[in-house]
């Protein structure tokens, strides 16, 4: 789906897939970065689209927990990584997502995602191409560079899962390229651990409403 918040009066998009459960969601954190003037973004939804474009869903999102914030990283690319939590699961989605830690080897990969300006087009694209390898030593390197893709990003918002071919499964997230090349963020720790932390808050406030019950 889609992020869509206002900051500075203007909207300010990002593509969004859900994981673990149908009220948690990851995109990119520069979505949800202070404007210009310092003002937070506001007025934050999470839509749901169909095949044709049309918008299914309006969830509002109920708060952020963002990589950017917590280790004040603004700037270091390989942590543009936000997890959302919506006011109610998405009842138009029929599955999550599998997200997985991403080998460093080089893979043929799919990205899905949506136009940034969704009121233009909100056309679900997909693009193909190949995830780069980078090693040194014959050791992954994994810095705050990300990894290089170079699937055709041009009409795709950042936030777009990146999916092994192969396996099915989410290895990376699409987000702003450098001038030079497109760049691929992946899972690391703290974005294994808050969606871990999200799900199980989830759990347990599902079993205090089934004992109010």
């Amino acid at each position: 789906g889609i992020i869509a918040c206002m900051v500075d009066g203007k909207q300010r998009t990002s593509t969004a897939f859900l994981v673990g459960a149908f009220d948690i969601g990851v995109s990119v954190a520069h979505t949800f970065s202070k404007g210009a003037d310092g003002a937070e973004p506001n007025d934050c939804v999470y839509n749901s689209l169909d095949s044709q474009g049309q918008i299914r869903e309006r969830i509002p999102v109920s708060y952020v927990k963002s990589q950017w914030d917590e280790a004040g990283s603004a700037g270091q690319t390989a942590k543009d990584l936000a997890v959302v939590r919506l006011s109610e699961p998405s009842r138009y989605a029929q599955r999550t997502m599998p997200l997985g830690r991403f080998s460093g080897d080089s893979a043929s990969v799919v990205m899905v995602g949506y136009k940034s300006d969704i009121d233009a087009d909100s056309i679900k694209r997909k693009a193909r191409g190949t995830v780069y390898e980078r090693r040194k030593d014959g050791t992954v390197v994994s810095s705050n560079a990300g990894f290089t893709h170079d699937m055709d990003s041009r009409d795709i918002a950042p936030g777009a899962p990146v999916i092994d071919e192969t396996t099915g499964v989410i290895i990376g997230i699409h987000t702003q390229p450098d001038a030079s090349h497109n760049t691929m963020i992946t899972m690391n720790d703290w974005l294994e651990a808050t969606i871990r932390s999200e799900m199980q808050a989830r759990r347990e406030t599902q079993a205090t409403e089934a004992r109010a019950n």
